[in-house]
């Protein structure tokens, strides 16, 4: 209703009263995207999900804010996470429309069964300190 500072507020003696409170971390989360401070939003919908694990609504809105950054895999795993914890949630629909998106963005639309590509180059060899020595006095 406009009131944004003293629901905060509110809120704030709430998890001080109960840090389990998951409900005041997931309102100010709320509050937070809706002021468009996507980093405070992010932090208080991960502090939902540490005093409740089960909290679908927090794992959707983690794998949004993710999938708008393009952070796919992350996204990808956030929202799966969702889906699976509340397959009839009311975020469901939208979930499903990001993920499909986001499989365009890792490459999945090969046939390949899911699988996210990567390359992964070892490092080479630490450089002998003995040669660097020669190179710098030649």
């Amino acid at each position: 209703k406009g009131k944004v500072a003293e629901a905060m507020e509110k809120w704030k003696k709430a998890v001080e009263v109960d840090a389990n409170f998951y409900s005041a971390y997931f309102n100010m989360a709320n509050a937070w995207k809706n002021e468009r401070d996507t980093q405070k939003a992010l932090e208080n919908y991960v502090l939902t999900i540490k005093t409740n694990a089960n909290m679908a609504d927090a794992y959707f809105e983690i794998g949004s804010i993710f999938a708008r950054q393009k952070h796919a895999a992350q996204a990808t795993a956030m929202l799966n996470k969702a889906v699976t914890l509340q397959p009839d949630g009311e975020f469901v629909a939208e979930a499903k429309k990001q993920l499909s998106t986001l499989e365009g963005l890792m490459g999945k639309d090969d046939g390949s069964e899911g699988e996210v590509k990567m390359n992964i180059v070892a490092p080479g060899p630490a450089p002998d300190k003995s040669d660097s020595e020669e190179k710098t006095d030649n």
